[in-house]
């Protein structure tokens, strides 16, 4: 295989979950967690962006490579710096925003399922009269259950 050969150190390396640091059945190859871990070795931060949640992101690379690396998770809605590089950062969608689309898809189909993630640590959905949620029976109109 013939790799560039680069003269000086990256200031960081960015990299996607799905189809690049990952393999085609999502699981990380040695050869990718030993590359991550050689580039933290080297002090170079390593960025993991993916349009996934956290509790994904974790569970896929370890909590391990999640500790050292930063990561931008959500299509960037959440974003946790590790070091070399610091700092936390949330863009919330706003209530109003949020509302009128939930009003907009139950007018549309009051019937439909509906999940909001929630800082991708946990999610809530809203559940049927026949289903059960959190080891409870969901009453008659959807509500939200937490998990």
């Amino acid at each position: 295989m013939n790799l560039p050969r680069f003269d000086n150190i990256p200031g960081a390396v960015a990299i996607d979950l799905d189809g690049t640091l990952l393999n085609s059945e999502s699981q990380l190859s040695e050869r990718n967690r030993a590359a991550i871990e050689s580039c933290v070795e080297c002090g170079i931060p390593v960025i993991v962006a993916t349009s996934r949640p956290a509790r994904s992101v974790r569970r896929l690379i370890g909590s391990e490579l999640a500790d050292i690396c930063s990561l931008v998770m959500l299509n960037g809605a959440v974003v946790i710096g590790n070091p070399p590089l610091s700092g936390y950062y949330r863009e919330i969608l706003p209530d109003k925003i949020a509302r009128g689309t939930i009003d907009y898809v139950l007018g549309i189909n009051p019937q439909a399922t509906i999940a909001i993630e929630l800082e991708g640590y946990e999610f809530g959905v809203t559940g049927l009269s026949t289903g059960h949620c959190c080891g409870s029976r969901i009453p008659q109109r959807p509500i939200w259950c937490f998990h």
